[in-house]
This record gives C-alpha cells, structure tokens and sequence, in this order.
C-alpha cells in the first residue's frame, strides 16, 4: 500500500524550475519496509557522498595547503627571531615617526588564521566522509572562515589609507606628537 494513501497525507508539492527530479516520484516519501531501508534513506539524506576524485582532490588540497602553512609559519617564525620590523614600517615625517603597516606583510599574517581553518574543516570533512558521519559543527566552519579574510580586508584598507601622502595619517602637513 502506498505511504501517502494509508496515512492520508497530502502529495509532494509540483515540481519548480529548480527541481533535478521530474518524475512522479521526485518529493515522495518510499514505504520502507525494513529498519535498514529507513537507515539508508536517512543517511543518504544527511551525508554527502563524494566521489573517488572528490575525496582524492580533497585529501590533495588539504596537503597543499598544509604545506603553504608550513611555510608561512616558518617564514613568520623567522621574521620574529630576527626581529624585523615585517608588519609595521617606521618613517620619518618631518620631526616624527609614523608606524604605518605593511600591506603585504600583514595580509600574510592575517591570511594565516584562515587557511588554518579551512584545513581544520577539511581534515573534518575527511574524517566525517570515512566514519560515514556528517560533519559535525559544519555551519561554525563556514561561519568562522569569514572573519580572518574580513579582518584581513578592513586592515589593509586601513593601512592603505593611512599610507597616503595627502591626506592619511602619513601627510606632510601632519605631525604626530
């Protein structure tokens, strides 16, 4: 007997322009006949099956990456054991000294934060996909690598206009006491 008929429940709504599926059973809920018939369905509804050649891009990106942290780490590292003014620039204007930063620098500095967590949430994504497990906290990854590029923009628009010669914090005109 068909689902819908035994609990009277109303049909699924019309297909829209978006819909993949056109077919009278797009929407439907199956009759499911055993607990492992409603296992399956759950699962496939929740987790997000990949391909081979997703996860291997996957697992691939996530080396690549690690090994771009590795080597802004140590670069970081050896900015600070050297102890190099590489995030802020000191000149001389006039009878004062502005700290003014450094784009480049700083968007590395910053930059970092983020490829950190988008590793974090690919290595959960790949231990997720081999338990057969969905990711847990998925909505936190996304949400949080925003705010590391969004911090990284506001600062470098700010060090962008505080660097100008006419009318930044780095003028002629003006001298800081």
């Amino acid at each position: 007997m068909d689902l819908y008929a035994r609990f009277d429940l109303p049909p699924p709504p019309p297909a829209t322009v978006f819909s993949r599926d056109r077919t009278d059973a797009r929407a439907r809920m199956p009759n499911f006949i055993t607990v492992d018939q409603v296992s399956k369905f759950v699962d496939g509804s929740i987790l997000w099956q990949h391909s081979r050649d997703a996860n291997a891009f996957i697992i691939f990106a996530s080396v690549y990456l690690m090994t771009i942290l590795v080597i802004l780490s140590v670069m970081i590292m050896q900015m600070i054991y050297h102890r190099s003014w590489w995030v802020f620039r000191i000149v001389l204007r006039g009878h004062s000294k502005i700290i003014i930063p450094n784009v480049h620098n700083s968007w590395i500095l910053f930059i970092a934060p983020y490829v950190w967590i988008l590793v974090g949430s690919l290595i959960a994504h790949i231990v997720g996909d081999a338990w057969a497990e969905p990711v847990p906290n998925a909505a936190l990854w996304i949400s949080m690598m925003w705010v590391p590029v969004g911090f990284a923009v506001w600062y470098q628009t700010w060090a962008i206009w505080a660097a100008q010669i006419d009318n930044g914090s780095a003028s002629f005109d003006k001298t800081i006491e």
